[in-house]
């Protein structure tokens, strides 16, 4: 019985790192810089992880989720886009407006986008918490990834009190020009160009979301990531959860490259070839 469930563990990691070799030419047009990927066995930790993973539409979080996953050795990945998909398959528009609307779609004309977004959320929060409680009850480890996800420490501190490590991270793009190839990009890669066409024509809507989601995050002490920065953003998950001391250390330095970034001067990089990122994954149409 035991072989059988190692065996089994080990096939759905495979499939998975099966999905992600046979998507890694698409992976520059997400900009993410991580370090060569390996596929590793399901770690044997006394604790169960969450991690948490936000950001606005076009910052990569499918694609840094997976790896996360996979990195951790975590075999439940789930976004909130998969949620809202099944929901809207039994809710009508008329009984929740909410649930059939993009995350920067306006509910009515002039609205603000902010108050919008969190409307999105909130009709997803029940089912986000019903995850988390059957992955606490359980004692498994568990990514949740989407737009959809708000910066905030509630569900962390319920998972540390059950016993487990908890981490939450934004992924985030400060510049427009930037931001705006990465969502043309996907477009092209994945071949939905209207979709992501109409997040261009709401880019101002997207952009105010981040920018409250960068507040919450930094209110609420999670890991912002910005695009292509070091140090690499699965070492800072790993140090998170782990409480290595390191992780203050590469944290500060993170900021200062970012800050360095965003005056206008030479940050350090990581350039991204099949080499150096190899197994990642594209995204689908996805916010």
């Amino acid at each position: 019985m035991i072989l059988i469930q190692h065996l089994t563990a080990w096939s759905t990691t495979l499939v998975a790192y099966l999905v992600l070799m046979s998507c890694t030419d698409t992976v520059d047009a997400f900009g993410m810089s991580t370090s060569r990927f390996i596929m590793k066995a399901p770690k044997d930790k006394q604790k169960p992880s969450l991690i948490l993973i936000s950001g606005s539409p076009g910052t990569g979080k499918s694609t840094f989720a997976m790896s996360v996953a996979l990195d951790q050795g975590i075999l439940k990945c789930i976004s909130t886009d998969t949620i809202r998909a099944t929901m809207r398959s039994f809710v009508s528009p008329d009984i929740s407006p909410a649930l059939h609307r993009s995350s920067f779609a306006e509910a009515f004309e002039g609205d603000d986008p902010v108050r919008s977004w969190r409307e999105t959320c909130s009709v997803l929060l029940p089912s986000v918490e019903g995850l988390i409680a059957d992955a606490i009850k359980r004692g498994t480890s568990i990514v949740v990834e989407g737009v959809h996800v708000v910066p905030h420490n509630e569900f962390i501190h319920k998972w540390e009190e059950a016993g487990g490590v908890a981490v939450g991270v934004l992924l985030q793009v400060r510049n427009e020009e930037k931001h705006k190839r990465q969502l043309r990009k996907r477009g092209v890669m994945t071949g939905v160009v209207e979709a992501e066409e109409a997040k261009i024509a709401a880019f101002d809507r997207i952009r105010a979301i981040q920018e409250e989601m960068m507040r919450l995050a930094k209110e609420n002490h999670w890991i912002q990531i910005e695009q292509r920065t070091a140090p690499d953003p699965l070492d800072l998950v790993e140090s998170a959860l782990s409480g290595d001391a390191s992780f203050a250390e590469m944290f500060i330095k993170q900021e200062k490259d970012e800050k360095h970034d965003h005056h206008g001067k030479k940050q350090k990089t990581v350039k991204l070839n099949d080499d150096h990122v190899n197994g990642r994954v594209s995204t689908c149409t996805k916010e």
